[in-house]
């Protein structure tokens, strides 16, 4: 009885956690380790740094470069070719980015919409100083001139926000695993408000996955943590 009681005092408080750090304009004012560690890199210049991946889909994987505000988004070789390229995204995202500064005050939307700082193509001699420089620094698998996609960072959220997500929605032994694994530091929250669906992938027992982690309508319902989704869908306009 009192293991169930910690366990619901537990969750009550992560959900507590992840109401507060998860609602519309939120500030979370604690120690930043990423923080530190740009602060340290911003003494070199930001090139001499290695590309660090934080992220990979079906179009391709994203990396990271301490000291550069940036984050690039490199091609998996043969997706030029699909309805999916690096080339179509860009293009989307910037009307996409178009729409909303244009019709933003008029529909009150308090989305921000990451900006795209353009291509790096292979075939471009302007770029052949970013290539020399940078395929040394890259990940093995990655030391190939596909196509890179700039844009804005997206910064991770803070650990207890990590720690939280884990407890209320990994509340196993092995919460531990969890919380060490360093993919799990690149945490980004991915809402979905018109599915029901939950994404099984982010939920395996022996890998459970921070990286754009979804949250769906019945996770942002959930028990005691209730999101107020009618809020986040106004604010999206």
């Amino acid at each position: 009885m009192d293991r169930m009681r910690e366990g619901r005092a537990t969750s009550l408080l992560d959900a507590g956690i992840l109401r507060s750090t998860l609602k519309l304009n939120s500030i979370i004012a604690i120690p930043s380790s990423y923080a530190i560690q740009v602060r340290a890199a911003a003494k070199e210049p930001a090139e001499s740094h290695d590309f660090v991946q934080i992220g990979a889909g079906f179009q391709g994987a994203i990396s990271e470069q301490l000291g550069n505000p940036l984050a690039f988004k490199k091609e998996h070789p043969g997706n030029s070719q699909l309805r999916t390229s690096l080339e179509n995204e860009s293009a989307l995202h910037t009307a996409v980015r178009e729409a909303f500064d244009l019709y933003d005050s008029s529909i009150n939307s308090q989305v921000q919409v990451p900006r795209l700082h353009g291509l790096i193509r292979s075939d471009k001699t302007e770029n052949e100083a970013f290539w020399s420089n940078s395929l040394c620094k890259s990940p093995p698998e990655y030391q190939n001139r596909d196509l890179i996609l700039k844009m804005d960072r997206i910064l991770p959220l803070p650990k207890i926000t990590r720690r939280a997500l884990v407890n209320y929605f990994h509340p196993t032994a092995d919460c531990q695993t969890a919380y060490n694994n360093p993919e799990n530091k690149h945490c980004l929250v991915r809402t979905y408000l018109g599915t029901s669906k939950p994404c099984s992938a982010h939920f395996k027992p022996n890998n459970f996955s921070l990286r754009n982690f979804p949250l769906t309508l019945p996770h942002m319902s959930k028990d005691n943590l209730n999101l107020n989704t009618h809020l986040l869908a106004e604010k999206m306009g």
